[in-house]
Parts: structure tokens; C-alpha cells; sequence
């Protein structure tokens, strides 16, 4: 996965480094201090059970409150990706 994002970053003559890390082993600061300095940050999200949606949504507002512009995108890979 990382390959395929670097090659696709490289067609688009986009200059980024990409860094795989996985959410459920970084909390807010870490994610800060990851990705604190970037102009975006894409992250794979896992959608929540209905039940869980406002903890699920207050939870990830705390993480990305303050970083820069941050996508979450929603898919079967279970790598996040951090641009």
C-alpha cells in the first residue's frame, strides 16, 4: 500500500512522505507529533455501530483538534495513512 500511494503521489508530482501508522497504537499527541507539520493528513477510518457514533466522533475530534487539514476516508485496508 505504501508503494502504490508513493507512486501515486509521484504521478501527481506531489511531494509528500508517506507514513503508515496504525490509529489503534497512537494516540492525540502522538498523531500530533507525527503529523503536526503537514499540509494534509489522510486517515483510514473504521466507521462506528450506530450506537457509538457520538463517542466514536468526539473521540476523533479530540485527535485531529488543531492539526492540519485531515481526511478520513473509509475502507477495507486497515492501514492508516499519513501524508
Amino acid at each position: 500500500l505504501v508503494n502504490a500511494v508513493t507512486k501515486l503521489l509521484a504521478d501527481a508530482r506531489l511531494e509528500a512522505e508517506v507514513v503508515p501508522v496504525s490509529m489503534e497504537e497512537i494516540d492525540g499527541q502522538a498523531l500530533h507529533e507525527y503529523s503536526g507539520d503537514a499540509d494534509c493528513i489522510f486517515i483510514n477510518v473504521d466507521l462506528p455501530d450506530d450506537e457509538e457514533v457520538d463517542q466514536w466522533y468526539s473521540r476523533m475530534d479530540e485527535q485531529i483538534e488543531g492539526l492540519p487539514t485531515t481526511i478520513m476516508v473509509h475502507s477495507t485496508i486497515k492501514t492508516d495513512i499519513l501524508i
